[in-house]
């Protein structure tokens, strides 16, 4: 196929159509990757063409029969004419207005495969204000008087033996994913993904990673200074599905040929010694697990659960309940009793909390930091949809925050797959990152309230914006940055 066959107005939109196979052409198969209906360029649903929404000022309508790389090519041709945006509308009755954001597309790269979500692109963007702020090498703050400070924390040391596997000429790149932070601020857990591509080949690994510190994370300098406080090492490989229990890989299993789990969500048991995950098969069935891994020697115990994708985990502040993800067809929040300080029970028997429009929801993700302290409120957001939800877990309401449905009518390009979701212990600052460089914030009346405000408070140009944790006292952000793999601690300052 050749050059854009047509293009035309489309009020602020701009759709950019080709053949579903070209479409997927950057996509990856390996275990625990992309899978068909799953995310990526799956979502296209098998159409003769699928429509990728990417807003922009001169709202132009082009259809494009190309191959991937030259859609890609032709969207940094837009990109650079035109001034990318996003417009919102705050409250009722308040009309559209354009946050400021207005900017052009820096650079593109083709990066590995976000387990069942839409990435395929790393951009970065910068305000096309003519006081543009420089870029940091942390990241650039937005807001000072939210976010105060911003300190590299770690940064991921990659795997020797996936470069080892890679293709000549290969460029790696990780991500950094799922951070779990012990209560004390002494240690932290999170998965890295990793990838090495040249010229469409590739390989992928996925690591547990445990990191210990010297001291406090409330106090500690950054690791270039201080490096005997940092200690970074592998707690666990991802496993295949004959192996759901027992002692941690001991090698990266690198290109097997085995169906290996996929692991969306993490959070860490009451005693504080293990690390919880959520796994399920590469192959969707009725069947998941909660694994349990000890937090020194990654040693695992898998429960079975009936869930088809758990793409959500959480306890409520006593430990009582846990609180999971099914991304089914109809999508569906669980609940399962557990028993406090206990170990898990060798299987559980959850049950269905809420059933969820798949109209409206299509892919619900949150995490250990996604529930208001009291228990009261479940944030959550749909990575497909792309949109921020509240549940009252008491009376089981849910209320769209932003996005298409919600008050706050934040309109996402395609490339902006949403990443993880955060909420402060008194359940009024929402915090949530996105796979174009920014650290979104939400501020409501109460808990599962109204929403009062929406701004960008940071971004990181060029990079993607992932994994993201809470400190207990609501003092520290902890971000996953990709595509270099690091772990951003930042200040938060005054929330009002």
């Amino acid at each position: 196929m050749g050059s854009p066959s047509s293009c035309s107005d489309a009020d602020g939109l701009m759709r950019v159509e080709g053949y579903v196979d070209w479409l997927r052409g950057s996509g990856y198969t390996s275990g625990g990757g992309r899978e068909e209906g799953s995310g990526g360029f799956a979502v296209f649903d098998g159409r003769d063409w699928a429509e990728v929404p990417v807003s922009t000022r001169l709202g132009v309508s082009c259809l494009f029969g190309q191959r991937s790389w030259r859609l890609l090519l032709a969207l940094v041709m837009v990109a650079l004419c035109c001034r990318v945006e996003e417009r919102l509308c705050g409250g009722s009755g308040a009309g559209f207005i354009t946050v400021a954001e207005g900017r052009p597309l820096e650079t593109l790269s083709n990066s590995d495969v976000k387990l069942s979500k839409k990435r395929f692109l790393q951009t970065a963007i910068a305000p096309a204000s003519s006081s543009a702020v420089s870029p940091s090498p942390c990241v650039t703050i937005l807001n000072s008087s939210v976010i105060a400070g911003c300190t590299i924390l770690v940064v991921h040391p990659g795997s020797s033996a996936l470069r080892r596997k890679a293709p000549k000429g290969a460029e790696c790149q990780s991500s950094i994913r799922n951070i779990v932070i012990q209560s004390d601020l002494s240690a932290l857990f999170y998965i890295a993904s990793e990838n090495c591509e040249a010229d469409f080949e590739g390989v992928s690994q996925e690591s547990i990673m445990r990191v210990s510190f010297g001291s406090s994370m409330g106090s500690l300098s950054p690791p270039s200074s201080r490096p005997e406080d940092v200690q970074v090492s592998v707690l666990s490989y991802l496993w295949d599905i004959f192996n759901l229990s027992g002692p941690p890989p001991s090698f990266a299993p690198i290109g097997s040929a085995k169906p290996m789990v996929n692991v969306v969500t993490a959070a860490l048991s009451a005693d504080k010694r293990h690390l919880v995950v959520g796994a399920y098969p590469p192959t969707a069935t009725e069947t998941s697990w909660i694994v349990s891994l000890d937090g020194q020697t990654g040693v695992r115990s898998s429960i079975p659960i009936n869930a088809a994708k758990v793409y959500g985990l959480a306890f409520n502040p006593n430990h009582t309940e846990m609180y999971i993800a099914d991304k089914q067809e109809p999508p569906r929040l669980l609940v399962a009793q557990v028993d406090g300080f206990a170990p898990l029970p060798p299987y559980l028997n959850a049950s269905s909390f809420v059933t969820l429009n798949s109209v409206n929801i299509t892919s619900p993700l949150f995490g250990p930091y996604s529930l208001s302290g009291d228990g009261s409120c479940l944030y959550f957001l749909d990575d497909s949809v792309e949109g921020v939800w509240a549940l009252d877990t008491a009376s089981r309401k849910l209320m769209a925050l932003l996005g298409k449905d919600g008050p706050i009518r934040l309109e996402f390009s395609f490339f902006e797959s949403l990443g993880e979701i955060v909420v402060t212990s008194d359940g009024r600052q929402v915090f949530f990152t996105d796979f174009m460089g920014k650290l979104h914030r939400i501020t409501l009346d109460t808990a599962c309230g109204t929403p009062l405000s929406y701004e960008v408070v940071a971004r990181k140009v060029d990079h993607e914006l992932w994994g993201l944790a809470i400190s207990p006292d609501d003092k520290y952000l902890y971000v996953g940055v990709g595509p270099d793999g690091a772990i951003l601690q930042l200040a938060l300052g005054q929330l009002s």
